[in-house]
């Protein structure tokens, strides 16, 4: 068996997404959350109000999905906001792109289901290209789960924290 480390780094999934015309700035990505931010203005030209159904929410300087349960991680599926590839923290933008990460092994299953969503309406409702494929996220997500599931380690249990 690989050194536990290398497992909880294959079990991460990870995809930017370029924007490919205009880039939004800090005001823009905050409306992600369902409202504005009182010191951050947006220009209006991006829908990502249209996407709090993702149930992203601000944590610390960048945005997250919260658990809602006791299990897994306290921020499921994280958002980082991208100038030039890298993550921009505390910065009103413009940004290049937006980065989403997400552990398998700390999360549930089904989770992953909701990862799936999120890249989807990132790639379907925003003007951006995203680093992979959806397909190759899914078949990623598909070994992923049968290799902990092969070690009879269930995913986001106490176990898995452990790990």
């Amino acid at each position: 068996m690989s050194n536990p480390e290398s497992q909880v780094i294959n079990s991460e999934i990870v995809v930017d997404f370029t924007f490919k015309e205009e880039q939004p700035m800090f005001g823009d990505l905050f409306t992600i959350v369902g409202h504005g931010h009182q010191s951050f203005r947006t220009s209006g030209r991006f829908i990502f109000h249209h996407l709090e159904d993702l149930y992203f929410s601000q944590v610390k300087e960048f945005f997250g999905v919260k658990s809602m349960r006791k299990d897994g991680d306290e921020v499921m599926i994280w958002m980082y906001p991208l100038i030039d590839g890298e993550i921009a923290g505390e910065h009103k933008g413009p940004f290049s792109g937006m980065r989403i990460r997400f552990n398998l092994l700390r999360n549930p299953e089904n989770i992953s289901d909701h990862f799936v969503r999120v890249f989807k309406a990132f790639e379907s409702q925003l003007k951006t290209e995203p680093s992979r494929s959806l397909e190759s996220v899914e078949t990623e997500i598909v070994k992923i789960k049968a290799f902990w599931k092969d070690k009879n380690i269930a995913l986001g249990s106490e176990q898995a924290l452990a790990i």
